[in-house]
């Protein structure tokens, strides 16, 4: 039977004022199924701090009714969707007491000191602004994890959702100057991405020497990763300067803006998208298919882009010569240039062709499909 809920459960909407006692035991198995949820390290502190803890995150009243919903759909047998409208609450006053002193428990955050609140003051408006605060190391920390990740496809903490003592960081001082440096941009994501750019780790080459071949946590090498789905789209569309038609979207926006993880579209399902049913940064899936593989080679996606852009016309059109289209379309996909061997190779190729566009829009679909375009290196 699910936590804090009857034998013969009564379905009711939120907003209805029905407020439930719950037992210490129980107010401490959802404080860990939350902590296990949200990423919080509880592990090391006293049943008397967790107290003040439960008080002051906001679990009062019905507030608790987002807990009754994780422990009621992870433990229920039932795949009703009316399992999402029960709730758990606390006393309707919001206060608590001590399980074994008998005494008031007062709101505290994790690892700090009692707040100071006002008569009336909603306990979860406290906790809002002390979160995103200087005062909250953890913050910080945290988002300048999430950001190294997505830059180098491991954090420094990994994984990034799980924060704790006996995961501890890779690498300490690194994780501290981020944050650092993070409060320091007033938790401004432009200048901690501008500073992990222009760094020497992030532009460090794939390649990896006889120091540091087993490297896979101290970021002595860059990682080959594949672009995830929203962005290898996003990429594609605008190197071949093509739109999308995107779910609940006007024409011309990228895939990125898809905000609805279970927006049907072929493309971002094939490649791993999140469905974001979770806040586990687990359900983005990056690793490549033989049905990635199969529609990059055979779908409308390269093929029917490349046919439908302008790019090679229009630069054939302005009297640009072959070679001079082979050139910018290496730049435009793989920011490069293409070496003396390429071009002669693929000028030779075009020779075979009747048409010099339909070979330099083969070549365009090949590229588009080559692992330098689709994997960062």
């Amino acid at each position: 039977m699910p936590l804090g809920v009857s034998q013969q459960p009564q379905f009711r909407p939120f907003c209805e004022p029905r407020v439930r006692h719950i037992r210490w035991a129980r107010v401490m198995a959802l404080l860990d199924v939350w902590s296990m949820h949200q990423g919080h390290d509880v592990e090391h502190f006293s049943r008397d701090l967790l107290a003040t803890l439960v008080v002051g995150s906001g679990l009062l009243r019905r507030t608790i009714r987002a807990l009754g919903v994780i422990v009621w759909n992870c433990n229920s047998q039932l795949a009703s969707r009316s399992c999402w409208t029960r709730f758990v609450g606390l006393r309707a006053e919001g206060e608590m007491l001590h399980p074994t002193s008998n005494r008031r428990v007062f709101p505290k955050f994790l690892g700090a000191e009692i707040p100071k609140m006002n008569e009336g003051q909603d306990n979860r408006q406290v906790l809002a602004e002390w979160v995103a605060s200087h005062e909250n190391g953890a913050f910080a920390k945290n988002i300048s994890n999430i950001i190294w990740a997505h830059f180098f496809g491991v954090g420094i903490v990994d994984p990034v959702d799980d924060m704790r003592v006996s995961n501890p960081p890779s690498n300490p001082e690194l994780l501290d100057h981020l944050a650092k440096r993070l409060v320091h941009h007033q938790f401004s994501l432009e200048g901690i991405v501008r500073e992990i750019c222009t760094s020497r780790t992030y532009q460090l080459a794939t390649q990896r020497n006889a120091s540091n071949q087993w490297d896979e946590r101290e970021f002595s090498h860059q990682k080959i990763r594949r672009m995830r789905a929203a962005v290898l789209l996003d990429c594609i569309t605008q190197a071949t300067e093509t739109t999308d038609r995107l779910p609940g979207l006007p024409a011309g926006s990228r895939a990125v803006q898809v905000a609805d993880g279970l927006a049907a579209h072929y493309f971002l399902t094939t490649f791993g998208r999140s469905n974001r049913a979770t806040p586990c940064t687990c359900e983005v899936k990056t690793s490549p298919t033989l049905s990635q593989a199969l529609h990059l080679l055979n779908g409308e996606t390269t093929g029917g882009k490349v046919s439908d852009g302008s790019f090679v016309p229009r630069m054939l059109e302005g009297g640009s010569s072959a070679g001079d289209v082979v050139k910018a379309i290496y730049v435009r996909c793989l920011t490069r240039e293409p070496t003396d061997q390429e071009l002669k190779s693929v000028l030779e190729k075009l020779e075979s062709y009747n048409e010099s566009r339909d070979g330099l829009e083969d070549l365009f679909w090949a590229i588009l499909n080559s692992n330098e375009f689709v994997f960062n290196h």
